[in-house]
């Protein structure tokens, strides 16, 4: 029987270097990844915040370049929603007239030149409530009811028609003060449109409305 015992110990042995050869070798291998894997991870890394500092100096370089747009833009945006409200809210006489004057000049002139979709389509839809509003002004002017001289806020009142037409014109200020808001969050980068549209929902015109999610 000494023999067979001594075979099966030398198995037995055989089998416990195997393992621990496999063992050596696992760990070596987990070594050799880590020792790689470790100078991969840091290369990767500095990569990384390479290109995004060099995205974020061109974003920085673009908006630099842009700045002289942007401000013109943002004066002109402003006096419009400025002569649209005075329009708007008003009563009849010289500022009226003037606030009428300076929309029609943004209008057809150099507001055309920054505005975007948006502002665009507000700047109509406030064009027809404002000539609805003045023919409603117009119809309240030839019934006059015992008034003379031009309309005062007050007198509005007594013409159904002319305070829904005013109401109208308001809605559209309103609507137009919102794309403004819009164009500009988008313009200069606080409102990303991939990223926050927020600052893009309340604007009922041009690709906002889409991205933003309304229908």
């Amino acid at each position: 029987m000494e023999p067979s015992t001594t075979n099966s110990d030398k198995k037995s042995t055989n089998r416990l270097e195997l393992l621990g050869r496999r063992v050596a070798l696992a760990a070596a291998i987990v070594g050799l990844v880590v020792a790689i894997g470790t100078p991969i991870a840091g290369i990767w890394k500095y990569a990384q915040d390479y290109f995004d500092a060099r995205e974020r100096d061109a974003e920085t370089a673009e908006r630099e370049s842009r700045k002289p747009w942007l401000t013109r833009q943002t004066e002109l945006y402003f006096e419009a929603v400025t002569a649209a409200s005075g329009v708007a809210t008003l009563s009849e006489g010289k500022d009226r007239d003037d606030a009428m004057a300076a929309v029609s000049r943004l209008y057809w002139g150099v507001l055309s030149v920054v505005e975007d979709t948006g502002v665009e389509e507000a700047m109509v839809k406030w064009k027809q409530a404002a000539e609805l509003e003045s023919q409603a002004r117009k119809d309240a002017k030839s019934e006059r009811r015992g008034l003379t001289g031009p309309l005062t806020l007050e007198d509005e009142e007594r013409f159904p028609k002319l305070k829904k037409a005013r109401e109208l014109l308001q809605q559209a200020t309103l609507d137009l003060a919102h794309c403004v808001g819009a164009s500009l969050q988008v313009q200069s980068g606080w409102a990303r449109r991939d990223a926050d549209v927020s600052a893009l929902k309340k604007c009922p015109y041009g690709p906002q409305r889409n991205e933003s999610g309304q229908p």
